[in-house]
């Protein structure tokens, strides 16, 4: 019996609906040379808890970011434009209702804080784990193993819920967890999964 359900953010709970044009816009503007060096920095801080202002000061070193780059760059690494998807909320109503604990595991920066806190929905878990303050990205099973360390349940009472099949199934399967692929667009074969 499942007791715990743990929740990936991004593409599973909500979405960030012009990140192709923030992507878009930010190699048009920066070149490939050096919005490649934005990406690999950007992707390195979902596990640091750095500051807005300190990442953009250690990018500025690598790639001398010119005043009108800013905004574009600010554009790319905070969206502002996030949304839940229509389910979403309805989804983890239901299962509180039900009694089961709550966690969001997320691979994210610190700047994804700000759009769980606006979208309205951190108050159906009982512990938000952000991969910028673990050190950690999902697959590893160290992500997966803090997220439920404060519960009292085996292993397999456990649940987890994601848009990946490396990242959130195959991590929370290897860590000894359970999972289902929520696979939204009918893309990936796998046998245990949700389609929307």
């Amino acid at each position: 019996m499942v007791k715990v359900i743990l929740f990936d953010f991004w593409d599973t709970l909500a979405r960030i609906p012009n990140l192709h044009h923030l992507t878009q816009e930010a190699q048009s503007v920066l070149g490939e040379n050096r919005y490649n060096k934005l990406f690999k920095q950007f992707v390195e801080w979902h596990i640091v808890s750095k500051t807005q202002d300190e990442f953009l000061a250690d990018l500025d070193t690598k790639i001398s970011i010119k005043t009108q780059e800013l905004q574009v760059i600010n554009n790319f690494i905070a969206p502002n434009q996030y949304e839940l998807y229509s389910e979403s909320k309805e989804v983890l109503i239901a299962l509180r209702k039900l009694g089961m604990r709550l966690v969001l595991v997320t691979n994210s920066p610190p700047t994804s804080k700000v759009a769980f806190e606006n979208l309205g929905i951190a108050s159906f878990f009982d512990t938000a784990v952000f991969s910028c303050d673990v050190g950690c990205m999902k697959p590893d099973k160290a992500i997966f193993e803090y997220a439920i360390k404060d519960f009292s349940v085996a292993l397999g009472e456990v649940l987890m819920v994601g848009d990946s099949l490396d990242k959130d199934v195959n991590g929370a399967l290897h860590a000894g967890l359970r999972a289902v692929l929520l696979d939204r667009n009918g893309l990936v074969e796998y046998k245990n999964k949700l389609a929307t």
